[in-house]
């Protein structure tokens, strides 16, 4: 018995795998060996379909296990093969069928070929565990600006009113998406505007303070 369990809605991206060409899948490597770090599944996938001849529903599924491959290499102290033999086995206990013999000796070779990229995809993963340890992760906000008219109680009449600007915050907890909403009047946005922007002069001097010794990882959500 496996110590792995590979659910159904990710068996797909190793069948997917073990059926490329050999073309493909170097072409498959060598597009992964020139990404960035900080390149997410979303934009990883989105490479490949540019860069190679897979399908769109193909390299969406290619780049999720790949990911989630990376995720349990500190589980088996980065031995590599008894990784992939895991998830071989994993892989076999929930009746994905890959074909003969040959056919799984394939598909364990490309996952150990696909698990030796830890410089670019290992450490944007490392990047991403990090974030994650966060109680509250932010994912996207919006602003919608209401005007609310002050009525008069007697005849509904009004010359007076409230311009409201709605912050809209989305954010990641507990394996969950959450909302919250914020009402600013022009003076919070300034004061936004300028808490962002130190924010930002922070980041670029720690950049260039420490430039010489780290390659800092831009993590974009998109």
């Amino acid at each position: 018995m496996s110590k792995l369990r590979i659910p159904k809605s990710h068996a797909e991206g190793f069948v997917f795998l073990s059926n490329l060409s050999e073309s493909d899948f170097k072409e498959l490597v060598n597009t992964i060996s020139k990404i960035d770090r900080g390149t997410l599944p979303d934009k990883l996938a989105s490479d490949i379909s540019e860069e190679t001849k897979i399908e769109n529903d193909v390299s969406n599924e290619i780049a999720k296990i790949l990911f989630n491959i990376y995720s349990l290499k500190e589980q088996f102290d980065n031995n590599i093969s008894e990784l992939t033999s895991e998830l071989s086995l994993a892989l076999k206990n929930s009746n994905v069928e890959i074909g003969t013999d040959s056919n799984w000796n394939k598909l364990e070779e490309r996952l150990e070929n696909l698990l030796s990229f830890d410089e670019n995809i290992g450490n944007t993963f490392k990047a991403l565990k990090l974030l994650s340890e966060y109680d509250k992760i932010f994912v996207n906000s919006k602003i919608v600006t209401d005007i609310r008219p002050a009525f008069d109680n007697e005849n509904l009449s009004t010359d007076t009113a409230l311009i409201v600007h709605n912050l809209k915050i989305g954010y990641h907890k507990n394996d969950r998406n959450e909302e919250m909403y914020l009402a600013l009047d022009s003076n919070d946005l300034d004061e936004l505007k300028k808490h962002i922007e130190r924010a930002k002069k922070k980041e670029e001097k720690i950049k260039d303070t420490l430039k010489d010794k780290f390659l800092f990882i831009p993590i974009s959500k998109k």
